[in-house]
């Protein structure tokens, strides 16, 4: 059976009537020790050099870039695109009294204006979930790499998730709903064998686990109770099911026993 999804969120940021709160849960993940670690795995990943130009999928505000901006100055180009117009605003207002060599731009992934072999490396972080047509975006930025080009991608796996609360069945099937109705719940662990169908070289994947203690914290960012009232509107749920789910998910982080996980893969890959 096919789930419905949501109708905007990061799918359609332009079309969200809280687009602020999708740049807020941007800024607060930026900021996070865990995404942080995540970036710099994927720009370990990337031929970084004065002089590299190197594209940025799914930029998001820009954060990513920016950084990487200032390791590939003076000589070098970072290019972020973004379909949404949102978002890109966002990116260009936090550098537009910078110096630094990036330039962002709203774009399709799936349809990049870039000529072919015209950057050195190529990355999206957590941008593969949300995109409509993950094997035309992967072709995309295969194509716009130069022979000898490093790829990076890192997505969470939402199969993977799991939290610990007292109502295990509640939360299982909740876990399960919202991997389904997220456009790419499970594209992270499929991946690499797509990069490898695509003609991608020395392909790799590696893990990385996001492990959160506070419930505060994640329901900033992942806003399982509303997921979980949706749930109920969808009748995932009954009333009295998604009262106890979310009294156990606040009850479970206000004793300080909370914990929830999931796994991140990192693919990587060289054009040949």
């Amino acid at each position: 059976m096919t789930l419905p999804r949501p109708p905007h969120g990061f799918e359609a940021v332009d079309q969200e009537t809280d687009a602020q709160g999708l740049v807020d849960c941007l800024d607060v993940q930026a900021g996070d020790p865990f995404h942080q670690a995540v970036t710099q795995h994927v720009f370990s990943l990337l031929p970084i050099r004065s002089g590299a130009r190197i594209l940025d999928i799914g930029c998001g505000t820009g954060s990513d870039a920016s950084l990487l901006a200032r390791l590939v100055a003076p000589d070098g180009q970072v290019v972020g695109i973004d379909p949404s117009d949102v978002m890109v605003a966002q990116a260009q207002l936090r550098v537009q009294d910078s110096a630094l060599p990036v330039v962002f731009e709203h774009g399709d992934g799936s349809q990049l204006r870039f000529t072919s072999a015209s950057f050195d490396g190529c990355y999206a972080i957590r941008t593969f979930q949300h995109v409509a047509d993950p094997h035309a975006v992967l072709t995309e930025m295969i194509r716009v790499l130069r022979p000898g080009g490093r790829l990076a991608i890192a997505d969470p796996d939402h199969q993977t998730t799991v939290v610990d609360v007292v109502e295990r069945e509640l939360v299982r099937r909740f876990l399960n709903w919202r991997s389904d109705t997220i456009r790419n719940g499970w594209i992270a662990h499929h991946l690499p064998a797509l990069a490898k169908e695509l003609g991608l070289a020395d392909v790799r994947v590696a893990a990385m686990v996001h492990i959160c203690s506070d419930y505060a914290a994640l329901e900033r960012v992942y806003h399982y109770e509303g997921g979980v009232r949706r749930a109920q509107a969808e009748k995932i749920f009954s009333a009295d099911e998604a009262d106890r789910l979310v009294a156990a998910l606040r009850a479970a982080g206000e004793a300080g026993q909370f914990l929830s996980a999931t796994t991140f893969f990192v693919t990587s890959g060289t054009k040949l």
